[in-house]
C-alpha cells in the first residue's frame, strides 16, 4: 500500500500523472490488511483492552466477562461473515467493478472481509470454549482439592 501510494503521489507531483487504479487497489489491500489478521491478533491477546476495572474484579467475574466478550464478538462477526459472504459471492457472480479510469474488481475486498470475519467468528467460538473450560476447571478443583492435573 505504501509503495502504491508513494508511486501515485510521485507520479502526480513530478509528471502530473497519477497512478491509475491506485486508490482502488489501496482500498482493497487495506480491507485485507485490517480484517484478515484480526483473528490472529485475538488469539494472541493483542487487541486493545481497557483493564482498569477488570483488574479490580475477582478472577471468576473476569472470566465471565471474557466469555461475555467472546459471545458478543461471535454474534457480531458471525453477522458480518454471513452478509460478507452473500455480498462477496454476489459481487463475484455479477462481475462487480468500480467505476473509474480503470475498472477495478470489488469482489476481492468483499471476500477478504468475509474470510476475516469468518476466522474471527471461529476464534471467538474457541475463546468461549476455552473460557468455559477454565471456569469448569476452577469449579471442579475447588470441590476436589486432592485432584491433580
Amino acid at each position: 500500500m505504501a509503495i502504491v501510494g508513494t508511486l501515485d503521489v510521485l507520479g502526480t507531483l513530478l509528471f502530473d500523472r497519477p497512478l491509475p487504479g491506485a486508490y482502488e487497489l489501496i482500498q482493497t489491500l487495506l480491507v485485507a490488511a485490517v480484517v484478515l489478521p484480526m483473528a490472529f491478533a485475538q488469539r494472541q491477546g493483542r487487541h486493545i483492552r481497557v483493564t482498569i476495572f477488570l483488574e479490580m474484579m475477582p478472577d471468576r467475574i473476569r472470566r465471565g466477562i471474557d466469555i461475555l466478550n467472546a459471545v458478543l464478538n461471535l454474534s457480531l462477526f458471525a453477522l458480518v461473515a454471513w452478509f460478507g459472504w452473500v455480498a462477496g459471492i454476489k459481487s463475484t457472480l455479477i462481475g462487480e467493478f468500480t467505476s473509474g479510469l480503470i475498472p477495478f474488481p470489488v469482489w476481492p475486498a468483499k471476500l477478504a472481509l468475509a474470510a476475516g470475519a469468518s476466522l474471527m467468528t471461529l476464534q471467538s467460538l474457541l475463546d468461549i470454549l476455552v473460557g468455559a473450560r477454565r471456569i469448569l476447571g476452577a469449579l471442579t478443583s475447588r470441590r476436589h482439592p486432592t485432584w491433580t492435573r
